[in-house]
């Protein structure tokens, strides 16, 4: 969720690279320009072989208060040559993990298959807009789940993603209310269109319990073995790679989570600079998901470019899906959403797509379909935590929702 983290600023080497001030060609408005200068800063570092981290960091300037990045604080000078180290053991050991012989763990599907799964994929991060994060699941509304599923795929989404709360779902027995709750959704979704992302152990971290935490997945994933309306299992959203128990709770559930899924098995780690999930790869060695889910959130969307591309060459051969971005348009929980944030927010799809695009990356998914009501959040969520919609919270379209029915439906990255 959005709300871990603090605002850093952002690096010389970012300002440098990212906002250097080259001249537009005839005809090339500014937001073009930012990705060509993007994109060049990009290859320049690949030509060189440069492994520079602070230049990739996911972070935001002091100077606004426009948007919370869930970015970590910055690292010290001693950190950043750690973690420089560790990008480039990741690289060095994508390259033998490419050339490894299968792993003894389970596989669903062929690497062509997950391929295909993400290639043709438009998914959406869905809650309803009055009934927010885990009270999707006790203030059951299954007309508005309806009516939005209905409205998503109108507007060319072919996938949504439910988080399953293992508080609220029931543990270590999930309760049988929110078993046909989870399946009613799923139906309503199919019946829709959508296919389901299905991301397990929200607000959950009793990884040293791995028995019954296999037993609590198992009991809500049997019903759906290899089901042609789940598009991918997720084990956790945003794990901790720094946190050696988590990782090794990771490296169980991934080949459990498989063998009784019978699908492709995804994982997030915490929103961060490149340093974090390169070391979400590293800690998680041979015991690989299906996806690597990488979660983008900056006030500059040049960089973009450059993030995506790092993502996908760390993780490879396993493929990067951007399983959530997205920009706030307001600063209160109380307030409306601010018009000239929206703006900023149209902008930030739009790179975010073009980027994408370049990459080489299945279409992003955005955060979140609509604004929340005042108040439907819990307290710790700060007022930016409202505003991420596509939708304005009287149902109204944002920009960036007419930008992203535009990728989405037919393929056009609005300039």
């Amino acid at each position: 969720m959005r709300y871990l983290g603090e605002d850093r600023p952002i690096s010389g080497t970012q300002s440098e690279q990212m906002r250097n001030p080259v001249p537009a060609r005839p005809g090339e408005t500014n937001l073009t320009r930012h990705f060509r200068v993007a994109c060049a800063a990009t290859s320049a570092v690949a030509i060189a072989g440069l492994f520079v981290t602070a230049t990739l960091a996911v972070a935001s300037p002091a100077s606004t208060l426009r948007l919370n990045t869930k970015a970590t604080a910055a690292n010290s000078s001693t950190d950043a040559q750690t973690n420089a180290q560790a990008v480039r053991k990741v690289l060095r050991q994508s390259t033998k993990v490419a050339g490894a012989a299968p792993s003894a763990s389970p596989s669903p599907s062929t690497g062509s298959d997950v391929a295909s799964r993400l290639a043709g994929l438009k998914l959406v991060n869905y809650y309803p807009a009055y009934h927010g994060w885990s009270r999707m699941w006790f203030e059951w509304d299954p007309a508005a789940i309806q009516a939005d599923f209905t409205r998503m795929s109108a507007m060319g989404a072919n996938g949504v993603r439910l988080i399953l709360p293992v508080d609220v779902i029931g543990y270590p027995v999930p309760a049988s209310t929110m078993v046909a709750r989870l399946a009613d959704a799923i139906s309503m979704a199919a019946g829709s269109g959508l296919r389901v992302q299905i991301t397990l152990f929200a607000n959950w971290s009793s990884y040293s319990d791995l028995t019954t935490s296999e037993s609590w997945a198992k009991s809500i994933l049997s019903p759906y073995k290899a089901d042609p309306r789940i598009v991918f299992v997720e084990i956790m959203n945003e794990i901790n790679p720094r946190d050696a128990t988590a990782m090794e709770w990771a490296r169980n559930m991934l080949p459990f989570v498989r063998s009784v899924s019978g699908l492709p098995v995804a994982v997030s780690g915490q929103v961060g600079d490149m340093n974090t999930f390169a070391a979400l790869v590293q800690a998680l060695d041979t015991a690989r998901p299906d996806i690597f889910s990488y979660h983008f959130y900056s006030s500059d969307p040049t960089i973009a470019n450059g993030s995506f591309y790092w993502a996908k060459r760390i993780a490879a051969p396993t493929p990067v899906f951007v399983g959530e971005t997205g920009m706030s348009t307001g600063l209160s929980g109380t307030d409306p959403s601010d018009p000239s944030m929206e703006h900023d927010q149209d902008v930030f799809f739009r790179a975010v797509e073009a980027a994408s695009r370049y990459v080489g990356l299945p279409a992003p998914a955005p955060w979140i379909w609509q604004d929340f009501a005042p108040g439907t959040l819990c307290t710790c969520a700060p007022g930016t935590e409202y505003h991420f919609g596509l939708l304005r919270l009287d149902g109204s379209e944002k920009p960036a929702f007419v930008t992203l029915r535009d990728f989405f439906k037919f393929g056009i990255v609005r300039q």
